[in-house]
């Protein structure tokens, strides 16, 4: 069932993530471009942000929307929807569809990993139970398109790619999930990005 968005939710962008295509391999760093989505880019100056969080929902469906009610009303965090991006699995949004939230917008601190531990962190995640089943293809080309966009863009390296467990306690929790390989996922992204050059990103229309 679809819901509603809220009057808060004004700068929620949904985006198609443009997951027809592989993630760019451009073997000369200096010459590496990556293609940005229309609302990748807030309307403010970029903050320093040192690490991206992978999440999965841990729920058979949802989107941004619905997170972000949850996180509003039953949570009750002021700034609603916890994560910068959430990707869709084909339920409340399409399958591999990127939505940008108003946290990403604003620059703002998340609220997906408890505390002080959010701080200089960019959550995403991605709708599904990871414990009981994979990410869908189109759900990990979109996740590796927002992942380079925001390496080059932030100059977050793939070691600063982690998954929510890696990033909490042991055993605080398994998020992502069992069925979502990290480390194959670090494998595919750029090792050091080249220092941030507008001229290299090009925006997809």
């Amino acid at each position: 069932m679809r819901i509603a968005a809220p009057a808060t939710l004004t700068l929620l962008v949904p985006l198609i993530s443009g997951c027809g295509s592989p993630p760019l391999v451009v073997p000369m760093m200096h010459e590496h471009t990556v293609t940005s989505e229309p609302g990748w880019e807030p309307p403010r100056t970029i903050r320093k942000w040192e690490y991206v969080v992978v999440h999965h929902s841990a729920t058979r469906s949802g989107g941004a929307r619905r997170f972000d009610k949850y996180h509003r009303n039953v949570k009750r965090w002021e700034n609603g929807l916890g994560y910068h991006f959430v990707i869709g699995n084909g339920t409340d949004t399409y399958d591999g569809q990127v939505e940008v939230g108003s946290r990403w917008l604003r620059q703002i601190t998340g609220a997906h990993c408890g505390g002080k531990n959010n701080i200089r962190k960019i959550g995403i995640c991605l709708v599904g139970d990871f414990e009981n089943q994979r990410p869908s293809p189109r759900q990990m080309r979109a996740l590796h398109k927002l992942l380079e966009f925001l390496q080059v863009r932030c100059g977050i390296p793939a070691s600063r790619v982690r998954g929510h467990c890696e990033v909490c306690r042991p055993g605080y929790t398994k998020c992502p999930g069992r069925h979502f390989d990290m480390a194959e996922l670090r494998r595919g992204l750029l090792r050091q990005p080249p220092p941030y050059d507008p001229s290299k990103i090009v925006l997809r229309r």
